[in-house]
């Protein structure tokens, strides 16, 4: 078992057909760094993506090209100056591979090797074996590992499905020294709704004040810290100090904290949202989500899918935005009582002649489907 390359080399999952796609193990075997090939079932032939595997669970922790997947004859090179890529494969008339997919953008730092640690960061290291040129950690997926840390600027993004690796509407990043799970807006993808925050979750234990830097993964605790003086800001403890854990933001917008134990598994120590009603879509669009976590549509809707009702309901719920009057349009009461995850963290607008001023700003945005009326 190979536990660094040394460039040069170029290599792709058709050299690794044997171990399944696995070339690169950390030094106690714990993660592997694999071509993962999967079938794209349309006859088009395998798609690859490069992947950090845990091995004992077998659950990937880290794509390179979750966007970007591509054939087994493409190949991964870390070139001479430095370089880490996964290009096109060489073409039969003996053009050289020139489409990148993706890569370290290390050219001219002087990376010399490639290895995988036992806490599950493939780094490219120097000629010294000691300084850290890059580093997977700084390049988070969907899943932070123990001693990983997320600063501004840093997301985890959802996957789009378990099969389908490619990214999803929902991210977990620091905003203004908080941690917060958001979603891509259906109308805009440039706007993200907030849909939790580790501040307002009251399993949250408030150690300092001031704005974080960062938020640090470690056995037993999510803690946010500032850099000046490591001071902790908060915590969010669990009871398990396993040195093995994850944080794992599913396709389904839920933040899992997981630890992995000597039964070899993974056991959920902490989710977030708390309730299945707090996720955006958790009924879909358009969606009611009960206290028992049950979907249904509203009275004048009905759902997309009669098989599986959690895909959302369908009916007359929008407006054109030309010549629209109050006349022309109806507004139907879904229910009291209803929450929207938007609402806590948005401010609402204070209006003077009540609900009748609610519908006629609804009626002047475009996007207004809806208004909850307090």
């Amino acid at each position: 078992s190979t536990s660094t390359l040394e460039a040069p080399f170029a290599i792709s999952a058709m050299t690794y057909v044997d171990t399944q796609g696995t070339f690169l193990f950390s030094q106690n075997q714990l993660f592997t760094l694999t071509f993962f090939t999967q079938s794209t079932g349309d006859g088009d032939g395998d798609i690859v993506y490069l992947c950090i595997i845990h091995a004992p669970s077998q659950q990937i922790v880290w794509t390179a090209n979750p966007d970007s997947p591509v054939s087994s004859s493409d190949q991964l090179q870390l070139s001479s100056d430095g370089n880490l890529a996964l290009v096109r494969a060489p073409a039969a008339n003996g053009s050289d591979g020139t489409s990148i997919y993706w890569s370290t953008n290390t050219i001219g730092l002087g990376a010399k090797r490639m290895m995988i640690q036992d806490t599950g960061n493939l780094v490219l290291l120097d000629e010294s074996n000691i300084t850290v040129l890059w580093q997977s950690f700084d390049h988070p997926t969907d899943t932070l590992l123990c001693g990983q840390t997320i600063r501004a600027g840093m997301s985890l993004s959802s996957s789009m499905s378990n099969t389908n690796l490619s990214s999803g509407p929902y991210s977990l990043s620091l905003v203004e020294g908080d941690l917060q799970l958001s979603v891509s807006s259906l109308s805009s993808s440039s706007q993200s709704l907030p849909y939790w925050s580790m501040s307002r979750d009251p399993r949250h234990v408030q150690l300092g004040s001031g704005l974080s830097s960062h938020a640090l993964l470690s056995p037993g605790m999510l803690t946010l810290v500032k850099d000046d003086d490591g001071t902790l800001v908060s915590s969010i403890t669990w009871t398990s100090n396993a040195s093995i854990c994850r944080a794992y933001l599913k396709h389904d917008g839920s933040l899992q904290i997981e630890v992995y134990s000597l039964v070899n598994v993974w056991t959920t120590q902490f989710a977030a949202p708390e309730g299945e009603c707090d996720l955006p879509l958790h009924c879909g669009t358009n969606g009611i989500c009960s206290s028992t976590g049950q979907c249904s549509c509203p009275d004048t809707f009905q759902p997309l899918d009669t098989e599986d009702i959690t895909r959302g309901c369908t009916g007359s719920s929008h407006h054109s935005c030309t010549n629209v009057s109050s006349a022309s349009v109806r507004f139907d009461q879904v229910g009291d009582g209803l929450e929207y995850f938007l609402n806590r963290y948005e401010t609402p607008v204070t209006v003077s002649r009540g609900i009748d001023d609610c519908k006629q700003l609804c009626l002047q945005n475009c996007s207004c489907s809806y208004f909850f009326f307090y």
